[in-house]
C-alpha cells in the first residue's frame, strides 16, 4: 500500500484531486478521445465526493503526461475492484505515513494529503494559468476559494524580490 500512497500523492499533485476522490476514482472515469488534429487526449471525469451533495457537478479534468505516467504504472498491476487506487490505505494511515515521510526527509512542516492539492493549484498559478481555469480544475464553486492560492504566490513574490541585489 505504501507505493500506492506515493503514486496517489503524486497523482493528486498532477490533478488536484482530494484523497476522497482518489479512493473512488475508477478506470471507467479515465476517458481517451481523439482530438480533431488526430492526437490522443486523456481526461478524467468525476463527480467529486465533497461536492456530490452540494452541486453534484461533473468535473472534467485533462490529464497531464505526468498524471498519465502514474496511471500507466498502476495499469500494469492486477485490479479487482475497478478502482485505480484500490490499495490506498485509510485516510488516517495515509496521513500518518505522509507525516513520517516528511519528518524523515527533514521537512519543517508536517505534510498532509491536502498539500498535494495545494501544490497542484500553486503550480498551475505560478505557471501562468488564469485563476478562473484553476478554480474550475479544482471544482471550486466560488473563485474566492481559489484566491487563497494567489495570496500564497504574492507572499512568495515578495520574498523572492528581497533576494535582488541592492544598488
Amino acid at each position: 500500500s505504501q507505493p500506492h500512497l506515493r503514486l496517489a500523492f503524486l497523482f493528486s499533485c498532477f490533478t488536484g484531486l482530494r484523497i476522497s476522490d482518489l479512493k473512488e476514482l475508477r478506470w471507467s472515469n479515465i476517458i481517451e478521445e481523439q482530438t480533431p488534429q488526430g492526437e490522443l487526449e486523456r481526461y478524467m471525469q468525476i463527480r467529486p465526493v465533497k461536492l456530490q451533495n452540494q452541486t453534484g457537478k461533473l468535473l472534467r479534468v485533462p490529464l497531464t503526461d505526468s498524471a498519465c505516467k502514474v496511471l500507466e504504472i498502476l495499469q500494469a498491476e492486477p485490479n479487482v475492484s475497478g478502482k485505480i487506487f484500490e490499495l490506498l490505505p485509510s485516510e488516517r494511515n495515509a496521513c500518518n505515513l505522509l507525516k513520517l515521510w516528511g519528518a524523515k526527509a527533514g521537512l519543517q512542516k508536517e505534510i498532509h494529503f491536502h498539500a498535494a492539492r495545494h501544490s497542484f493549484a500553486t503550480i498551475c498559478l505560478t505557471s501562468g494559468m488564469d485563476i478562473y481555469t484553476v478554480s474550475k480544475l479544482l471544482g471550486h464553486s466560488k473563485i474566492s476559494t481559489t484566491e487563497i492560492y494567489i495570496k500564497i504566490i504574492d507572499e512568495k513574490k515578495r520574498t523572492e524580490v528581497q533576494k535582488l541585489p541592492v544598488l
